[in-house]
């Protein structure tokens, strides 16, 4: 009896060793896989190739979804005009776009052409839809912000009468933003600054922000004369907004420097506002702040326009030759003052 389980012991620790040594051979070829699989495809009883429903799809899914977005943001994003066909086909992307909040699928609507023969049955879907209850905030502010940036009058306006006519706080709230963003040509802008008279404070500096947007000698007369009727010098700059933060086309730089050497209490938002436009603007405030001796003037001219001057390549170059050029002391320390500011941001 004793003999026979001995027997048995050494049978099955054979048995487990033959087990092992298989195992190791089969993890040696899954291993080796190339060379094997090069054996096996010049054997004519290979077998054909099965996908393994047992793996994840959601891993291949996820995988192609990334690249299919990589592909897209190295592309220039197209108008929705070449990319969907219909109305219906446009509401069903920003319709999946809001779940996600998707900014490709937005910027496509952004500026449309208005020679675009089905956005107006889009919009006034998408319009319906924002009205619409049970959607959430997310979606709502997502198709909000697809009428603000369509460059319609009518779509803004839609957003503007919307605010006023709501007595939801929070969904003003949304509208508010949205027309922060608001874009378009010249009658966007005139439509913009024919709301400013508005008593509602939230309203107003929505009004504002999306006229900053506009670098048109338009939207830049408008919040100049915007600033003068409400009597702030600050001109909403506190709050990020108006004149100071525009950054002007050049068939507005003219006007700009007009404003700029009245040398009142508005000039130094035009100041800004040319520094805006990089190192050409840089070249001509510099020349306002040279005509004039006046230390007083021109540090009341550059008032926090430091934080305004782009570093350029070829800024620190001009600089540099300004200081050592320059018989203005005032253009002088304000360079000194740029380099310096400059320095210690690479050095941070």
């Amino acid at each position: 009896m004793k003999k026979l389980i001995i027997v048995l012991i050494v049978v099955a620790a054979g048995a487990a060793l033959w087990f092992l040594s298989n195992s190791s051979n089969k993890s040696q070829m899954a291993t080796d896989g190339p060379s094997q699989q090069s054996a096996a495809d010049n054997s004519q009883q290979q077998l054909p190739a099965k996908i393994d429903t047992n793996s994840n799809p959601t891993d291949l899914s996820k995988n192609n979804t990334e690249d299919s977005e990589e592909d897209d943001l190295e592309e220039d994003i197209r108008p929705a005009g070449q990319v969907y066909s219909s109305a219906q086909e446009a509401f069903e992307a920003l319709k999946k776009g809001a779940k996600t909040y998707d900014d490709i699928a937005l910027e496509r609507f952004a500026d449309i052409d208005q020679s675009c023969s089905w956005c107006p049955e889009l919009f006034n879907t998408v319009r319906q839809e924002l009205l619409t209850p049970g959607n959430s905030e997310d979606e709502k502010s997502y198709f909000a912000e697809v009428l603000a940036i369509s460059g319609s009058p009518e779509n803004i306006s839609f957003l503007v009468d919307s605010f006023k006519n709501s007595a939801d706080q929070d969904f003003k709230d949304v509208l508010a933003e949205a027309l922060e963003v608001a874009v378009g040509n010249d009658q966007v802008v005139d439509y913009l600054g024919s709301q400013l008279d508005t008593t509602d404070e939230s309203l107003k500096e929505s009004l504002i922000a999306a006229l900053t947007n506009h670098g048109s000698k338009k939207a830049i007369d408008i919040l100049y004369l915007e600033t003068i009727k409400q009597g702030k010098p600050d001109g909403y700059y506190s709050l990020g907004i108006g004149l100071g933060e525009v950054i002007p086309d050049e068939e507005s730089v003219p006007y700009l420097v007009d404003l700029a050497k009245k040398r009142d209490d508005y000039s130094h938002l035009a100041v800004k506002a040319l520094l805006n436009s990089g190192i050409e603007g840089l070249k001509i405030v510099m020349d306002i702040v040279g005509s004039s001796q006046d230390t007083s003037s021109n540090g009341k001219l550059l008032q926090d326009a430091l934080d305004h001057v782009p570093f350029e390549d070829d800024t620190e170059q001009y600089l540099k030759k300004l200081i050592s050029t320059s018989n203005n002391s005032s253009v002088k320390e304000f360079a000194q003052e740029i380099l310096d500011d400059f320095k210690d941001d690479d050095d941070n």
